[in-house]
């Protein structure tokens, strides 16, 4: 499909679109007409009529609203990188297409181009061309080349452009249904009629779209070679797995604990380093990816099969890595990261330091967990490590284990109680590891292994004997594994959904859902701007905040004892504390909702139902 014929069929279904809406406030204001001139009452109707012809009217006006393009990361002067830029200069020159005006290096897995183009995109503007710093550490000098003849072709086959009308129409259609989301029964259909066209446009936005990136394919075969394309094809789905497993497992995971890593940018080329086994076993697997006809790309399989009749005239062979055409590879990762990584008053530690403290403040929290279980069950705060030991010794841990459980005790207090024992007493060290998790070893370099003094502590009084004077022996102090909060707060809380307008006894009250417990927070009687008010809610201030509030309820879930599910659907249920109170809430039917919040919190009951 030629590509004038590509634009004329996306800005006829945009201007489509507008024509249906206008019709749509046409008639909406017809009816409106009629009821007034032609019956007696209708009041009621006529204000429904003529808010909803409003809403699609704001929904259009705001789509109108274009944000210029603004990248974020490290701009690449051309006086400063001369060799990355006269490859694409090189690039753009055989794909026949002008240039960019801007090249930047971002913190993402993906290269890119984009145009500040005007006139739904007739007309072209400043051009980007977006890097990811990933690409330049784990590509070849041949495959980054691929990579940006493949955006570059983007350019020459007017993408960019076209991208500026798909996304004026996705934003128009996406920004005049989201007017129509809240109301009564005719704004749901108009909302309905909107929805169909809506999936017809992006039906055919998406089968665009797969067909412009293998037309980029081709291009970047031409400039580049084949080879180097399906090879970076090839590696692209293992570096994402690669860069995600990193900042999950290495960057993201402590961040709660008021730590933050330095050189984030610079640890990952560590990682691949160490690694490197594990990524060539993910370079072996088969590609099973699941594709539908809404993607906006077709599988990497079926593009590096639609490669292998590709011309091959532009091969170039540089096997070089990629960071070797960028000069100041060093200065450009800490300039990326102090550009684009906003860590607030986190303290910024060295990867051993923030792997050790991370570490000791997770065991930490689960030791204090466990604590106050045992505090519901038993009455008291138990002061150490060494109560738990005397129980094991009176023949008690069994039963003091199920209780544990039925108070909802996390699974592996017992162990995080030896390690943060065998940390706070200085025997045992927390080792950084780039090629396997973190790992706890003795002073003269053995492993610490929890799970044997576990083991020996489950088998009875004359185990835990046993483990009561091994500890001293090697150095371990029992009492240094001690609660340090008395009452779980939110600090590590993340929101899972959020609903409007639910009752709790009398009072009308927002419910914030979190995977650690539930904030309750006074509303407004009036039931209006639902959505909007949870979207301002859980984006204006981290969840411990709101936890704290005053008026707001924060019920962390080890606090709950059971749950009774009274009514599915609204919702209608009862939590009974530990300390003996009980909370009634119900949803109402003016109750809103963000995504799928009411059913989040069915299964949230349920399972408390259960383990009651």
């Amino acid at each position: 499909m030629a590509t004038g014929w590509r634009a004329a069929i996306a800005v006829s279904m945009l201007a489509g679109f507008y024509v249906l809406a206008l019709a749509v406030v046409g008639a909406l204001g017809l009816a409106g007409y009629l009821i007034v001139t032609n019956a007696n009452g209708g009041l009621q109707i006529v204000i429904a009529l003529v808010a909803a012809a409003v809403a699609i009217l704001v929904g259009l006006a705001k789509a109108l609203k274009r944000p210029r393009f603004t990248p974020h990361g490290v701009q690449l002067l051309e006086h400063d990188q001369p060799q990355l830029w006269a490859m694409v200069r090189d690039l753009a020159a055989r794909v026949v297409t002008r240039p960019p005006d801007e090249i930047w290096l971002v913190p993402e897995v993906n290269a890119a181009v984009t145009e500040d183009a005007s006139m739904l995109g007739l007309r072209g503007g400043r051009r980007y061309l977006l890097i990811g710093l990933p690409l330049l550490l784990t590509l070849n000098a041949d495959q980054l080349r691929a990579v940006l003849g493949h955006e570059l072709g983007h350019y020459s086959h007017a993408h960019t452009r076209l991208g500026e009308i798909n996304y004026r129409g996705r934003i128009t259609i996406g920004r005049t249904i989201e007017q129509l989301n809240s109301g009564g029964i005719l704004r749901t259909l108009v909302r309905k009629i909107f929805e169909l066209y809506a999936r017809l446009y992006f039906l055919v936005e998406s089968t665009v779209s797969r067909r412009q990136e293998l037309e980029a394919d081709q291009a970047a075969a031409a400039v580049a070679g084949r080879v180097a394309m399906q090879t970076a094809l090839r590696e692209l789905p293992v570096l994402v797995a690669a860069w995600n497993f990193y900042l999950e497992n290495y960057v993201s995971w402590a961040l709660d604990y008021g730590i933050a890593p330095r050189e984030v940018f610079a640890g990952f080329p560590r990682l691949l380093q160490a690694r490197h086994a594990e990524l060539a076993n993910l370079r072996g697997q088969d590609l099973n990816e699941s594709t539908s006809r809404w993607d906006s790309h077709p599988s990497t399989a079926d593009r590096i099969a639609a490669l292998h009749t590709a011309p091959d005239s532009g091969a170039v062979t540089d096997p070089r890595p990629a960071w070797a055409l960028v000069a100041g590879m060093d200065r450009l990762l800490a300039e990326l990261e102090r550009s684009v990584l906003d860590f607030g008053d986190r303290q910024l530690l060295d990867w051993p330091a923030y792997t050790a403290n991370g570490i000791l403040a997770s065991e930490q929290r689960s030791v204090d967990a466990m604590f106050r279980a045992l505090s519901r069950v038993t009455g008291r705060v138990p002061e150490s490590f060494a109560t738990i030991l005397a129980a094991g010794e009176a023949g008690r841990l069994g039963e003091l284990t199920d209780q544990l459980s039925r108070a909802g005790a996390p699974e592996g207090g017992l162990g995080s109680a030896l390690v943060v024992a065998a940390v706070r007493s200085g025997v045992v060290q927390v080792e950084h590891r780039w090629d396997r998790p973190a790992v706890l070893r003795f002073a003269d370099g053995e492993e610490f292994d929890p799970q044997p003094v576990l083991d020996m502590l489950a088998s009875g009084p004359d185990g835990a004997a046993r483990v009561r004077n091994w500890l001293p022996q090697v150095g371990i102090d029992p009492s240094r594994a001690a609660p340090q909060q008395a009452r779980a707060d939110a600090a590590t809380a993340n929101v899972v959904g959020a609903m409007a307008n639910l009752k709790v006894g009398k009072q009308s009250m927002d419910l914030v859902i979190t995977d650690e417990g539930f904030v309750f927070t006074p509303c407004p009687k009036s039931a209006d701007k639902g959505k909007q008010r949870l979207t301002e809610l859980i984006g204006g201030r981290p969840v411990a905040q709101l936890a704290t509030e005053p008026g707001n309820v924060w019920i962390p879930y080890e606090e709950i004892a059971s749950a009774t599910l009274h009514r599915a659907v609204p919702v209608k249920a009862a939590l009974a504390l530990h300390n003996g109170t009980t909370f009634d809430f119900h949803e109402t039917m003016s109750g809103e909702e963000l995504g799928k919040s009411s059913e989040t919190l069915r299964k949230v009951l349920e399972n408390f139902a259960e383990r009651g």
